[in-house]
């Protein structure tokens, strides 16, 4: 088995994201060291991120329960049609992902089981389901407190939210094949990540 090598993290150092990001990308809102925000539709964002030049891709979609977004997004899609949405922005992360690159999807477990059996088809290994409880509503600017819930109890009930943690293998195109070995991402990298040195 072979192990994914992180490059070291250097914050403080200016990053403007040309080695990522190819010329064309839409304008970004705000960069710093430690990285570049873009406002906007990823699946305008993605095409012009280089091929397995990503880290970590956290998703955080909507969860086609019917939230209004305005104009932006059809909150209320036909389950056929959210799933291929949502594989068609997923086609995008795991392409810039590197091998042993993580992928974070954030999302219900109805989602998130149809898109974790598509992971698989896509050489992702599977690591880690995370169950995040949200009891309350998020507090917001005229709201300080919560004191609703989020949904109610017919939609979503508590603890129904997840986290599903997968890692990119080594793609068939790729110098190793799926086939002839994983790569595998040590806790040591993670932890690297979270308070680089």
């Amino acid at each position: 088995m072979s192990i994914a090598a992180q490059t070291r993290l250097r914050f403080g150092e200016p990053w403007d994201g040309a080695p990522v990001i190819a010329p064309g990308a839409p304008k970004r809102v705000y960069s710093s060291s430690h990285g570049v925000l873009f406002e906007g539709d990823c699946l305008h964002l993605l095409p012009h991120v280089r091929d397995e030049s990503v880290d970590t891709v956290f998703a955080d979609p909507p969860f086609n329960l019917g939230k209004a977004y305005g104009e932006r997004f059809d909150d209320r899609l036909p389950d056929t049609e959210y799933v291929a949405w949502c594989r068609h922005w997923l086609d995008e992360c795991i392409r810039v992902l590197k091998p042993g690159g993580a992928l974070f999807v954030y999302n219900l477990p109805k989602w998130n089981i149809l898109l974790g059996a598509y992971f698989m088809e896509r050489h992702l290994m599977f690591r880690h389901d995370i169950a995040v409880s949200i009891k309350l509503s998020l507090p917001t600017i005229e709201k300080a407190v919560p004191t609703e819930p989020l949904y109610e109890r017919d939609e979503v009930s508590e603890g129904t939210y997840r986290l599903y943690f997968h890692v990119a293998m080594a793609r068939p195109s790729s110098r190793r094949s799926a086939a002839q070995g994983t790569l595998g991402l040590g806790s040591s990298s993670v932890r690297r990540a979270k308070t680089p040195t």
